[in-house]
């Protein structure tokens, strides 16, 4: 989905990007990258939502790229079950901190990528 989509971008298909975009379903999935933005990098503050919707969409197509050309599995509910949990507790831990506060999409992406890892690894 990343490549595709940054293929149209630098080829500045204006008309398969608004397509893409306002397709109903695609709306959906738009405000929902727009909410987990919102909750998970926004801080508390609601600061910053616009950049943490795109950052959400891009980590989301670009993990979903790797995985597909890895072979690995990120759709399985045992996966999903330990991604909220560490998301939970990393998360939890870090939104007081005031090193990790200025440091979210930073430190989810790291435990992102170290669940994926783990669990492809040694659970799979």
């Amino acid at each position: 989905m990343l490549v595709e989509f940054l293929y149209h971008f630098f080829s500045f298909d204006l008309g398969w990007i608004v397509n893409f975009i306002f397709i109903p379903n695609n709306l959906l999935w738009l405000f929902m990258f727009a909410g987990a933005g919102y909750f998970f990098y926004s801080a508390g503050n609601g600061k910053g939502w616009v950049w943490a919707t795109i950052f959400v969409t891009f980590y989301v197509w670009a993990t979903n790229d790797f995985s597909r050309a890895m072979g690995w599995t990120i759709v399985d509910k045992n996966f999903l079950l330990l991604t909220m949990v560490a998301a939970i507790g990393v998360l939890a831990f870090f939104a007081n901190d005031a090193w990790g506060k200025t440091r979210l999409p930073l430190i989810n992406t790291l435990r992102s990528i170290i669940v994926i890892a783990a669990f492809n690894l040694f659970l799979m």
